[in-house]
């Protein structure tokens, strides 16, 4: 079976420059991954912005994927432990969706529905950042799962 993963994110403004890095990450993969990218909701009140873009990336998801949501309210993981994280993940038939919020973070509902979620690490960064190291982790989980040399 291909392990299957998608990874939607919200983002307004796309940078060449982190673009180009997570796409040079990706064509290394084998995995099929998929990037959804929705739209930042032009709402000026908080509330009415996290529910605008919860329930576009709620369209996305489907019940029979493993949900993961990246927040800073998790408990950051190291990559060996992402590592152990993807293995399990890979060996399951559900597909995989990850989800990076925009910059208000995302409503309960869609707290509520994720089977997991992760921290990248305890300092914060700008979702596009966050979007690349999940990348990145994705790959090396992939080089250490397929017994392939991670560093050249």
């Amino acid at each position: 079976m291909t392990t299957s993963i998608i990874i939607t994110f919200v983002d307004g403004k796309q940078s060449a420059e982190i673009e180009s890095i997570c796409a040079e990450y990706l064509k290394r993969i084998t995995w099929k991954i998929a990037l959804n990218r929705i739209q930042p909701s032009k709402h000026t009140d908080i509330a009415l912005a996290k529910k605008a873009e919860t329930d576009a990336v709620l369209a996305k998801v489907q019940k029979s994927q493993n949900v993961v949501i990246l927040t800073e309210h998790a408990k950051p993981i190291t990559s060996h432990d992402f590592k152990d994280f993807m293995q399990d993940l890979v060996d399951s038939p559900k597909q995989v969706h990850f989800i990076i919020s925009g910059a208000y973070g995302f409503d309960d509902k869609l707290l509520d529905i994720s089977h997991k979620k992760l921290s990248l690490s305890a300092l914060t960064f700008p979702h596009k950042i966050a979007k690349m190291l999940l990348i990145e982790q994705i790959y090396r989980a992939y080089m250490i799962i397929a017994n392939k040399q991670y560093h050249y």
